[in-house]
């Protein structure tokens, strides 16, 4: 089958020159009806605006495919009601906008899937990260962001490294998404406060992040809002780690809770300290989980799956 790959840049625009968003969606409208294309899929809220008009002149299907959790209003609602179909990342997700959702709009929902082959659980390097060889590392992956509760895991800590000086931890993100630098600013000074200068590595963006998983011991992903799914779990699952997590949203559906990790009550530093030094203290359990967690990963959520369950949908709406 051949592939074809156009780039084309989308302009914002703004409500005072709307100009340049228009003349995007009339570029993407002209491309569509070029190509003869069939089926328009916005990957992520933030381009469908672009998507649903341009789908609209074209009169072809679209369909939006969101990976968050919908928590407020926003003025990206109102171009999402217009996408006669969604892909929702978990069910979490998607009942997040039922009530929001038109009568008419049809919802799947889709897992994200992980490659097997490169998270396979190889052994990385610890000195790359300046981690003792002998350390137990907790990791923590994802933007730097007030919302994934990296605060909580410095807190935690303190409830833990006075009984278990090997504990260090390993935070991979950056802040380039949302610009939360005054929040990776203020981590800063938390950990310098609660005297944990030695004990944690804030490493930014990691490209080969299975290296961060494949010198980790256990990973958290302790976030205060309801997440939309949390790649970093399966990713983490597929490496063999046991994982803890807060027991909302997405995450609820990616663990099972006390077979390949554990769930904890979102914004309770006192619940996460207890979950990791379960798993520090019965590593026959921890490794019991992470090979559970392995095992989960094969059964739901690869690649293959993904895309199989991507061109089902494909099949569906253009056979109507």
């Amino acid at each position: 089958m051949d592939l074809s790959i156009m780039m084309l840049p989308l302009a914002k625009g703004s409500k005072k020159n709307p100009l340049p968003f228009l003349k995007s969606v009339c570029s993407l409208t002209w491309l569509i009806r070029k190509n003869e294309i069939d089926l328009v899929h916005a990957n992520h809220e933030f381009t469908n605006r672009h998507a649903a008009l341009a789908s609209r002149f074209a009169r072809v299907p679209q369909i939006c495919h969101v990976r968050n959790a919908k928590t407020q209003s926003s003025v990206r609602d109102h171009w999402l009601r217009m996408s006669p179909f969604l892909i929702a990342n978990s069910r979490a997700t998607a009942r997040s906008y039922e009530s929001f959702l038109r009568h008419s709009q049809r919802s799947y929902v889709v897992y994200n899937g992980v490659d097997l082959d490169r998270f396979s659980g190889d052994q990385h390097s610890r000195h790359r990260f300046g981690i003792p060889e002998d350390a137990y590392v907790i990791a923590q992956v994802g933007r730097i962001t007030p919302e994934k509760g990296i605060h909580i895991l410095l807190e935690s800590l303190t409830q833990i490294v006075a009984n278990h000086p090997e504990v260090h931890a390993l935070v991979a993100g950056d802040t380039t998404v949302h610009g939360d630098e005054s929040y990776l600013a203020s981590l800063r000074q938390q950990v310098a406060g609660l005297h944990l200068g030695d004990r944690i590595r804030f490493v930014g963006y990691v490209g080969d992040v299975q290296a961060v998983y494949g010198i980790a011991n256990l990973l958290v992903q302790p976030s205060i809002c309801v997440e939309g799914f949390g790649r970093s779990l399966i990713e983490a699952m597929a490496m063999r780690l046991p994982v803890v997590a807060s027991g909302a949203g997405g995450a609820v559906e990616v663990v099972d809770d006390g077979v390949t990790g554990l769930l904890i009550p979102p914004n309770d530093a006192s619940a996460l300290a207890r979950a990791i030094l379960t798993l520090m203290e019965n590593r026959a359990l921890a490794d019991r989980m992470g090979q559970a967690g392995r095992e989960r990963v094969e059964r739901l959520f690869t690649n293959r799956m993904h895309a199989q369950r991507i061109q089902a949908i494909y099949h569906e709406i253009l056979g109507r």
